[in-house]
């Protein structure tokens, strides 16, 4: 367990947050994918800033706030859970990471029980090429994933 000041401290760009949401549609979306988690976001961290989250949500889509906006609204989830994900942080990975958010940002929220039951197969080819088509749109798994 770490609180949340020190796990800003230690967040790098690609690590994930996993979220187990307090809510009904959250239970059913944990019960259809048998995850314990319902909701996932992504780090990013900035030179001059701390650490952000890269998330696709209901009600705002495809955003980036700062971590600390999280702890606003905490109170709905029943764990969150950090990873360090472990993959080369190359100058060159980062870059199409940055140009993969920049052009999702804004992008609406989407989900469907197609995508709850085939999320292993919605990998998003996305990131392989960081232009995303203006009418995409995300589900929080499909766009960190």
């Amino acid at each position: 367990r770490i609180f949340a000041q020190k796990a800003e401290e230690l967040f790098a760009t690609g690590d994930i947050l996993l979220f187990n949401t307090k809510n009904t549609g959250a239970n059913v979306q944990r019960a259809i994918t048998g995850s314990d988690f319902d909701h996932v976001a992504l780090i990013l961290r900035f030179e001059e800033s701390g650490p952000f989250i890269f998330e696709a949500m209901g009600n705002v889509g495809v955003d980036l706030l700062p971590f600390r906006a999280l702890f606003s609204y905490y109170h709905c989830y029943t764990k969150i859970v950090w990873r360090r994900l472990i993959f080369g942080r190359s100058k060159e990975r980062i870059d199409k990471l940055f140009k993969f958010v920049c052009s999702s940002l804004g992008h609406d929220y989407d989900i469907g029980l197609q995508k709850l039951l085939l999320m292993e197969n919605l990998q998003s080819a996305c990131y392989a090429n960081p232009r995303v088509a203006k009418e995409k749109k995300f589900f929080c798994s499909e766009l960190v994933g």
